[in-house]
């Protein structure tokens, strides 16, 4: 058989079979292939004053501040994260006990991250404080992280999410993407007012 007619023959095929409709009047419904579209906050910030210390948080989110332990506990809640919260705490310690302090929260910050890949950023914020953004993306339950510190206070934390367990890394990446810049906005712009 030549060519040309095994690909009429194909074509001929082709048509006839997409020709066949089984005698239906029903119109096909399209299946929905992405997640649901959360609304997330813009990058709008306004600055937290506790004591001393200066930190640009996003101006949509709830911020409530509760003093436990020598220290501000800060919990932000984000219009649009259904599940997921925000956890901050901002220490005052002496000069000699801050490595220590500092120590802590990174063994915290390493078993949050277990084996799993974690983007780590470093920086040096305006106002001197050293910064540290690690961000997990497999993680369903604590995907960013951050520890920043000056020569006295020390300022730590999570975002925590609880989601349904059909969740998957996909379906939160804009969640970790808005709180990511969040949190690298306030990692460079903290600063302590003496």
């Amino acid at each position: 058989m030549k060519l040309t007619a095994l690909l009429s023959l194909i074509i001929f095929s082709a048509v006839a079979t997409t020709g066949c409709s089984g005698g239906s009047n029903e119109s096909a419904i399209p299946k929905p292939q992405a997640y649901p579209r959360l609304s997330l906050p813009d990058s709008v910030f306004t600055t937290l004053r506790i004591a001393d210390v200066e930190l640009p948080l996003n101006s949509a989110a709830t911020v409530s501040e509760s003093e436990r332990d020598d220290a501000t506990w800060i919990d932000i809640t984000y219009p649009g994260i259904e599940g997921g919260k925000l956890y901050l705490t901002l220490s005052t310690a002496p000069a000699e006990r801050l490595p220590d302090l500092i120590e802590n929260r990174i063994q915290r910050a390493s078993l949050n991250v277990g084996n799993a890949t974690t983007e780590v950023t470093e920086l040096t914020s305006a106002g001197g404080w050293d910064g540290i953004l690690l961000v997990t993306r497999s993680s369903l339950t604590t995907p960013v992280q951050i520890i920043a510190h000056d020569d006295r206070h020390l300022l730590s934390g999570a975002l925590y999410l609880q989601m349904s367990p059909t969740a998957t890394p996909d379906s939160i990446s804009p969640i970790i993407e808005t709180v990511k810049r969040d949190m690298l906005t306030t990692l460079q712009q903290v600063t302590t007012t003496r």
